[in-house]
């Protein structure tokens, strides 16, 4: 047709009758979705976090009943990602900001600076020849104050764009905190370090290769050297003599540590792979990332160290939902599904069935484990996940932040906390994972005030709308 719609003829026309395409049928249950939406749209904004995930999914077919990013987008409205409220920054915050200089014309980075080393002749002198001379010729053509972006920094390397107003002590920012980060399905198409929410993965494998029991002990002086590192425990902490149930419950980094030691690199690097790390689920969603495990040969025994508390290893969010779907539900790695059926436009059905990967590790060890991860909510740091009346298996998680150069951050939004598990116990018609990227809120460093909480909060409303009758005390 032309611009004004009407009909281009031509020596032959052929018309074709539109058709109604295929019905999509999800997965997804709206009135939790919904219900999760809210509830982590209000613990992003609580917590000061700069985003969160919620996944919701059935252990023993793989499909996901929720998969909820805070902060979102209308999709009908998807604009809104844009914008911008006032912001009042005094002069020390100020003193903070940092810009960057892209080139206008090939988006190639030019510079990296304070204000002042930019944008005064004294600074300008302290920068390379080069760069000068790339400044000189945007000159130019441009405004370099017209192609500036302006970041404040909360933290090491966390930081929020924000836009110069008229007023030097009025700014703006995105209202949503991240702009069009929001775009992203953080799920699946953003990795992190999952941290202790790791611990129950590695104590399973080494539960199932007969490496160690639950009633073992650990004799925990608060620090472990590995290489030239020091492995220490959360707040510096020194446990005693421990078991293997309170090397879980008080989240024991140095406890891990001498567990994964035992299992050695090439079977606890098989054993990560087979729980599906490294390589993506296969849901039926774009753009999955597969995490990034390295080879078992370049791994260090730091690294062995690490990756038995989950740093050292990157996963999606997905990934780790997946693995603890296999702790609940008998050992089972399922493929995740969030296309539940097609329906062709002449009624024809197509039902997406449930599908098992690998087994994993045994039914035993299932079990073995879940009684583990329910005394880390009865009597663990994980108390404020539990619903009264119900048995709940889980496990908190603070995991820090790898910035330039490998090294770690440190200060505030330099972690990300979560709490992953499941319920109830046994035959539990859920597991979840809850994550929450560089909480900056007083107190809110750890997986334990954050993550557990909010799980804890969805946990009872999904009891609540299954009508799940309380299990009797045992």
């Amino acid at each position: 047709s032309d611009p004004q719609g009407g009909q281009i003829l031509t020596a032959e026309q052929t018309i074709i009758n539109p058709k109604d395409g295929d019905t999509i049928v999800l997965t997804i249950d709206r009135f939790i979705q919904k219900k999760v939406e809210t509830i982590m749209d209000d613990a992003v904004k609580r917590f000061d976090a700069d985003s969160g995930q919620a996944i919701i999914m059935d252990p023993f077919t793989g499909k996901i009943i929720a998969m909820v990013n805070a902060p979102t987008f209308d999709s009908n409205n998807y604009g809104t990602v844009y914008e911008k409220e006032p912001m009042y920054l005094d002069e020390e915050k100020r003193s903070q900001i940092v810009i960057e200089i892209y080139h206008p014309i090939t988006n190639q980075f030019v510079v990296k600076g304070f204000y002042n080393d930019i944008f005064t002749e004294e600074g300008r002198l302290q920068l390379s020849e080069k760069t000068q001379q790339a400044l000189a010729d945007i000159e130019q053509l441009y405004d370099l104050h017209d192609i500036v972006r302006y970041y404040l920094y909360i933290g090491e390397n966390n930081r929020r764009e924000i836009f110069p107003t008229s007023r030097e002590d009025f700014w703006l920012k995105y209202q949503n905190n991240i702009g069009v980060g929001a775009y992203l399905n953080k799920a699946v198409q953003e990795i992190y370090e999952p941290g202790s929410v790791f611990k129950p993965i590695t104590m399973s494998i080494a539960l199932d290769q007969g490496e160690v029991t639950p009633e073992d002990t650990y004799e925990d002086k608060g620090v472990v050297e590995v290489d030239e590192y020091k492995i220490k425990n959360a707040l510096e902490a020194s446990y005693g003599t421990v078991t293997m149930v309170n090397c879980l419950e008080y989240s024991i980094n140095t406890c891990m540590t001498s567990v994964s030691m035992k299992l050695g690199k090439k079977l606890f690097h098989r054993m990560i792979e087979r729980f599906g790390f490294g390589v993506i689920t296969g849901v039926q969603l774009e753009d999955e990332l597969p995490g990034e495990i390295l080879p078992w040969k370049k791994w260090s025994q730091a690294l062995l160290a690490t990756a038995a508390y989950g740093q050292g290893v990157s996963a999606t969010p997905l990934q780790v939902v997946r693995a603890w779907a296999a702790l609940a539900n008998g050992g089972k790695l399922m493929k995740p599904i969030i296309i539940d059926s097609v329906i062709s436009n002449e009624g024809e059905v197509d039902v997406v069935d449930p599908e098992v990967i690998d087994q994993v590790i045994t039914e035993e060890t299932s079990d073995t484990i879940t009684s583990m991860l329910v005394s880390v909510v009865d009597n663990g740091i994980g108390k404020s996940a539990g619903v009264h009346g119900y048995r709940i298996a889980g496990k908190t998680g603070t995991s820090q932040i790898a910035g330039p150069g490998g090294k770690y951050e440190t200060g505030t939004g330099a972690s990300v906390t979560s709490f992953a598990g499941f319920g109830p116990v046994p035959n539990p018609r859920f597991v979840m994972l809850i994550k929450f990227d560089r909480p900056k809120a007083k107190s809110a460093d750890f997986g334990s005030v954050t993550g557990a909480p909010v799980f804890h909060e969805i946990a009872k409303f999904l009891i609540d709308y299954w009508g799940i009758p309380p299990q009797e005390e045992e």
